[in-house]
């Protein structure tokens, strides 16, 4: 380049991105730039606040094991904590009115509504000392949350390049089973049933107590087909949190809570996302066929910023009732600790009466 034009072009350079910083220096200055938190911001300010964001909650994360021991006392006295301090913005049970939390942008995550599905990274503290001899490549752990059917579709890809045929089960850990022979007792028959007929996905529904409206509902008809079971039946409809008064009429008419624990086939469970969620499956399987850790964290938090949050029981299983039997799970003491306001019966339920009045 001549070096008469190198001078020019330097200083209309640094002119124009002078020109540029003092325009937006003067927007600050005069409170023309919005600052609310409840109006959506640029794509510009967003893409930029939001990989400053999560770089810095990877950065200053705390890793290793939880300092604090998963001690009765020590949930209650952080139950009482999360409802004198985040309630409000984050919800304290399905049912109440969080419009406070959602009127944010971004809108506050309602923790009621989520369910924990594998590991996320933000979790590591508590589940570091459960998976110590575990094999990083035998470990999934999500960047965050993003909804169930991204969990599932991950845990799938995965399991499904080492054993194509194989069968796998979810279970979602914040369940609690009082009777917990007679629950593993209810999983291998499903395993049984998901052998016997590899393109279902076997479900385990809970024989309801209440006409609960915070469950999905799972409405069963004729036996399955070669069913070893009487207990195992085709699935007619789902019912997503369904109001009160439908809720009354599905326990009238047989049916069961939805205890999102599933066992089929990796073909079964592939078969249902394709023919829902063709994209979200696409995004996983285009991952590199072998784990390289450090490598799949940064390949998962891509995948993740790209595609939206979705549940896997709204608009994967209620899509496809024709590929799905559910067993009738009867006397299993089954209870969803997705709400912590159910924490206090459960631990009145095992004998800690005391300790549940505490919470209160």
């Amino acid at each position: 380049m001549n070096s008469k034009l190198i001078k020019p072009f330097v200083l209309g350079a640094i002119a124009a991105y002078g020109g540029a910083a003092l325009v937006l220096l003067s927007a600050v200055k005069l409170g023309v730039l919005p600052v609310q938190a409840d109006v959506a911001p640029s794509r510009l300010e967003a893409k930029l606040l939001g990989s400053a964001l999560h770089a810095a909650v990877a950065r200053h994360a705390p890793s290793g094991p939880n300092p604090m021991s998963s001690s009765e006392e020590n949930l209650i006295a952080g139950a009482k904590v999360y409802r004198d301090m985040c309630l409000r913005c984050h919800g304290g049970s399905r049912e109440s009115d969080n419009s406070y939390g959602r009127s944010f942008y971004p809108p506050a995550p309602q923790l009621p509504l989520t369910r924990t599905s594998y590991t996320d990274r933000a979790h590591e503290c508590y589940y570091a000392d459960n998976v110590a001899g575990v094999s990083s490549t035998c470990l999934l752990v999500q960047p965050h949350n993003h909804g169930t059917a991204a969990a599932i579709a991950y845990g799938l890809t995965r399991v499904g390049q080492t054993d194509p045929l194989g069968i796998v089960a979810f279970f979602p850990s914040d369940h609690h089973f009082a009777n917990e022979e007679a629950f593993i007792t209810y999983v291998d028959c499903a395993f049984i049933q998901a052998k016997s007929h590899p393109e279902r996905v076997i479900l385990l529904g809970i024989e309801p107590e209440a006409a609960e409206e915070a469950y999905g509902w799972i409405e069963p008809v004729s036996p399955l087909a070669g069913g070893s079971s009487t207990l195992v039946s085709e699935v007619n409809r789902f019912w997503e949190k369904p109001p009160r008064r439908v809720a009354s009429r599905l326990m009238r008419r047989g049916c069961l809570w939805n205890s999102f624990v599933m066992v089929g086939t990796v073909g079964a469970f592939r078969n249902l996302i394709q023919h829902t969620l063709p994209d979200l499956l696409s995004c996983f399987e285009s991952m590199p066929p072998v784990v390289v850790p450090g490598r799949e964290y940064r390949v998962l938090g891509e995948i993740y910023h790209k595609l939206p949050p979705a549940d896997f029981s709204a608009q994967v299983l209620s899509a496809r009732p024709s590929n799905l039997a559910v067993i009738c799970g009867r006397g299993l003491g089954w209870s969803d600790l997705g709400d912590p306001e159910r924490a206090p019966s459960v631990l009145n339920h095992t004998g800690l009466t005391s300790k549940a009045e505490a919470y209160g």
